[in-house]
């Protein structure tokens, strides 16, 4: 990298943005300057821009009612954008660990097959097995639960036999409420 690569726009564009994203997750900045930070990503509205208004959603204030209201802010800001937030969401889901916003998010910018393929995705990469944190593993199959399809059945067994005991209750109380005889 050169001196003048310091200075070009696009340099000064990536510096921008990284501003922005590191604004809107700074647990210890006025909630005024994070809406700024976060509106500013929104307008932006690439996917860069737009993943990192969903790292929002990763970063827990310690003011419950604000903090709930920005996460509601953004969620709301990218369901208005619709199909066009939906390569963030995806990137979001893969890398984050704990993924029940995005999850809430992802029926109003994805058809239910897209909903569907993307949370077998994501749980084939989190299988059966010992993980520390199995928190994502919960929730996606608690959000495969809700889809109502008759494959999730067939993607939520192998969970029986998990390390973790929650994840194993999760897998009983999804099949449960999927009701499928077969499976069961």
């Amino acid at each position: 990298m050169g001196l003048f690569d310091l200075f070009s726009k696009e340099k000064r564009e990536e510096r921008a943005l990284a501003n922005l994203i590191r604004r809107a997750t700074h647990k210890y900045l006025q909630s005024p300057e994070r809406y700024k930070a976060m509106e500013g990503l929104a307008n932006e509205g690439s996917e860069a821009a737009l993943y990192g208004l969903l790292c929002r959603f990763g970063v827990v204030y310690d003011k419950s009612i604000e903090d709930e209201q920005e996460k509601e802010w953004v969620f709301d800001t990218l369901a208005a954008k619709g199909r066009a937030a939906l390569p963030a969401v995806k990137r979001y889901l893969r890398s984050a660990d704990s993924v029940s916003w995005p999850l809430r998010l992802l029926p109003k910018v994805a058809s239910k097959e897209e909903e569907f393929a993307l949370g077998e995705q994501v749980l084939a990469e989190h299988e059966p097995g010992y993980e520390r944190d199995p928190t994502k593993k919960i929730q996606l199959l608690r959000h495969l639960t809700q889809l109502k399809d008759a494959r999730a059945p067939s993607l939520v067994a192998p969970y029986l036999g998990d390390m973790d005991e929650g994840v194993r209750f999760a897998a009983v109380e999804s099949l449960l409420r999927m009701k499928n005889e077969e499976v069961a």
